[in-house]
């Protein structure tokens, strides 16, 4: 496990990166720490958690398109949850997600949700979360048994 960056280091990356893009005319990076969070369930038509199903941030809003190659991809678990999390060195990946559920053999259901900047726990820095995101997969054969 990584050791998180502290905010002094987080500074003087910044210092640095500013002081590099005058000296090169680069532009500077405004802010090198970034975070987010997105978490919710999905579930079946009827309700009940949906186990293993794979959410997948999409590129666009009708989730054909990834948004990137398996970064943004979970499984649920036995509950339905799901989570995307990250806090490091990077730019915001944007507050509008689209979120792709899929089962194979069914139709997946799509939702675009607005995250909104709050702080994170357990560092309190404030960061890019929606949380309680409910995905509801439409009926399946395959959802009769269990």
């Amino acid at each position: 496990m990584h050791a998180r960056p502290t905010r002094r280091a987080l500074l003087t990356a910044a210092l640095l990166a500013r002081s590099a893009a005058a000296q090169s005319n680069v532009p500077a990076i405004a802010d090198p720490y970034t975070a987010h969070l997105v978490e919710g369930r999905v579930v079946l038509a009827d309700g009940r958690p949906a186990a293993g199903v794979v959410v997948e941030r999409a590129g666009s809003a009708d989730g054909r398109t990834p948004y990137s190659a398996g970064a943004y991809r979970d499984t649920t678990d036995a509950r339905g949850a799901f989570r995307f999390s990250f806090h490091g060195l990077g730019m915001s990946t944007g507050l509008t997600w689209h979120l792709a559920a899929r089962r194979p053999g069914c139709r997946g259901a799509v939702v675009t949700v607005t995250l909104t900047r709050a702080p994170l726990p357990p560092s309190g820095w404030e960061g890019d979360v929606r949380t309680g995101v409910l995905i509801r997969l439409p009926r399946c054969a395959a959802d009769r048994a269990g």
